[in-house]
């Protein structure tokens, strides 16, 4: 991640207002401000920070010059409303890494988004809005930063950094007319968990090179490299969605000759179809169960196949049996089955075989 600077910019600290005017197209929630003294947030007390005024750039030097001089370690962002948007570029290429705390290259307005204070649908600030504060408590650099799905993505770091992280207090916003609207955070999940059922998308693509004719072009894929270092799909609801609506194109088809890997950060997961049983209904069709089982040792393929797939139970500790198709509940960034939520970063397709010998 690039460290640069930002210009450091005074202005009148924001007192309190005793009535706040709704706004239209605002920001992901707003509450008016109690007019109890003893109830106000500090910022709206008229508590002083140092202030850095955003611009499109990083705020890593401002903000490392104020951890590094200021003994409270506090600092107030004001974000002209130019920027308040889903279109502001950093926010697009989502420049924030971390769930909470942040890094100090972060941006702030799409830490907000991040953080549920910005609608992340905002496609442009509303015309009563005249700027948004951010009120942050600058801390040291920690060692890893976690990544969380919200309605924006934040990204992961485990590397050392430079500088400071940042959380933020509060925010608030400011009209044209002066009055100032506290924006509390929104820290729920991006949304409902997902059903497996997801559109196939296809793009067309006309070139110089066909004569006005249009191509069809396969969807996109992204690859990462598993805990053996082998390359597996990234995990992604178009990944493991249905390819349709016959049962021949379900998901849950392809593991009658294959078995699924799960793989989060540090661990490996296989899902096995394991057999069927008798439906709800007195003599009506059979349902296929499965099983979800954490495996010991992340083998590399060819040792897998050694072993045999799905692997034998002295490799797997089996977590949940008996489950039904409908208990995988596949979210953006997880899996939740029955108890467990796997944050899962990568997945494969391996096809079943027997044992070549019961060599571990």
């Amino acid at each position: 991640m690039s460290k640069r600077g930002a210009s450091e910019g005074p202005a009148d600290a924001p007192g309190p207002a005793t009535k706040q005017p709704k706004l239209e197209n605002g920001a992901a929630v707003k509450t008016e401000l109690k007019t109890e003294p003893e109830d106000l947030p500090a910022w709206a007390c008229g508590k002083s920070f140092p202030q850095v005024l955003y611009k499109d750039s990083e705020l890593l030097a401002a903000l490392q010059h104020v951890y590094e001089t200021n003994p409270e370690k506090q600092v107030e962002v004001l974000i002209p409303a130019e920027y308040i948007s889903s279109s502001n570029r950093r926010v697009k290429t989502r420049q924030v890494w971390g769930d909470g705390v942040y890094t100090g290259d972060s941006d702030i307005v799409a830490a907000l988004m991040h953080l549920g204070y910005l609608a992340s649908t905002l496609h442009q600030p509303p015309p009563a809005l005249l700027e948004v504060h951010a009120q942050l408590k600058l801390s040291p650099p920690l060692a890893r930063y976690a990544s969380r799905a919200r309605s924006v993505k934040s990204r992961a770091w485990s590397s050392s950094i430079e500088g400071c992280s940042f959380q933020v207090e509060a925010a608030w916003m400011v009209t044209r007319s002066g009055s100032q609207i506290e924006l509390k955070p929104c820290m729920e999940e991006t949304s409902a968990l997902h059903p497996t059922v997801h559109a196939q998308m296809s793009r067309q693509v006309a070139t110089r090179g066909n004569a006005g004719r249009s191509i069809k072009v396969g969807q996109e894929v992204s690859v990462q490299f598993n805990l053996c270092n082998e390359p597996w799909l990234k995990y992604t609801l178009p990944a493991i969605a249905d390819r349709g609506l016959k049962p021949a194109h379900w998901s849950s088809a392809r593991l009658l000759d294959d078995v699924l890997l799960l793989e989060t950060q540090s661990t490996r997961f296989q899902v096995v179809r394991t057999g069927d049983v008798q439906g709800s209904a007195e003599g009506g069709p059979t349902v296929d169960v499965y099983s979800l089982s954490k495996c010991k040792v992340a083998a590399p393929a060819g040792k897998m196949r050694r072993l045999g797939m799905p692997l034998p139970h002295n490799h797997v500790d089996v977590l949940e049996e008996g489950l039904k198709w409908e208990e995988f509940l596949w979210d953006m960034s997880c899996v939740v089955v029955r108890s467990h939520r796997l944050p899962v970063r990568r997945m494969h397709f391996m096809l079943r075989a027997e044992a070549e010998h019961d060599d571990a």
